[in-house]
């Protein structure tokens, strides 16, 4: 081969090349653009054995004696701060995000926590962007015909994780919609004043648009965290006919956990 023929395949080989963070997604997540996500709302846990962390970092499965070992928090309030971890995320290096269906999703954390578990776990939180497009084709929840299947828009609790089949996204995550409402990676203004996407605009429903309003007072130039998809709570960004693959809210500071029951997350990387 010539010199200029095989500079030429080592220019096409670098065009073409694979994007390492596709190379191969942990099978705790799937595939979303060049974005790999949980497929699974994130379970919060205390983890103190160095090997048991290691592999969580790698995203391969925990061991019994790991499982066994590990202590599940953020899901009875704010259980997670110790004289190590404060609320503000500091110190929290023994807080992880594992992706596994059948447990109850972390539902009482804030931004700062969130981020944190994600960081120990090898992850991020995802953009907005990476999130919707992740989310893009789970099926409309409303009405709820077939409610033990359908995405859980409302009831006392959050339900397990990956339990319900029909709501699943178009690259395979679960629960997007609805259960636990989710920190995503961006902040933006405060939401004062809350309001529903136009009705005239095609394919945005009724999910809810809590994104914007007037000044109000003490609160002015505070920051918002973005949540996404809606939830199972009253009063947690949008739940019912209101969550949805659109479904936004930004009326919550970064340390806000709004009522405690319903916010949640998942990570991307």
């Amino acid at each position: 081969m010539t010199p200029y023929g095989l500079a030429l395949l080592m220019i096409l080989g670098f065009l073409v090349a694979p994007s390492p963070a596709l190379a191969q997604c942990p099978q705790t997540m799937v595939e979303s653009g060049s974005t790999c996500i949980d497929r699974f709302e994130a379970s919060l846990w205390k983890i103190t054995d160095e090997g048991c962390a290691r592999l969580v970092k790698q995203g391969r499965p925990l061991p019994p004696p790991c499982v066994q070992g590990a202590i599940q928090v953020g899901i009875a309030g704010v259980d997670y701060t110790d004289g190590q971890c404060q609320f503000n995320g500091g110190g929290c290096k023994n807080l992880f995000a594992l992706s596994i269906p059948n447990v109850v999703p972390a539902r009482s954390i804030n931004y700062f926590i969130a981020a944190a578990a994600c960081r120990n776990s090898g992850k991020r939180l995802p953009s907005n962007a990476e999130w919707q497009a992740a989310a893009l084709g789970t099926p409309d929840p409303w009405p709820q015909d077939d409610p033990v299947n359908q995405c859980h828009l409302s009831g006392p609790s959050a339900v397990l994780t990956g339990s319900r089949s029909k709501c699943v996204s178009d690259v395979g995550a679960y629960d997007m919609v609805g259960n636990v409402i989710e920190f995503v990676a961006d902040w933006g203004p405060l939401a004062t004043a809350g309001a529903t996407w136009d009705v005239f605009l095609p394919g945005f429903g009724g999910d809810v648009s809590n994104m914007g309003g007037s000044p109000n007072g003490t609160i002015y130039g505070l920051p918002g965290t973005t949540l996404r998809g809606g939830s199972f709570a009253a009063g947690s960004g949008g739940m019912g006919e209101l969550a949805g693959v659109y479904a936004i809210d930004q009326n919550g500071a970064p340390n806000s956990i709004g009522d405690a029951t319903a916010a949640g997350f998942r990570c991307a990387k």
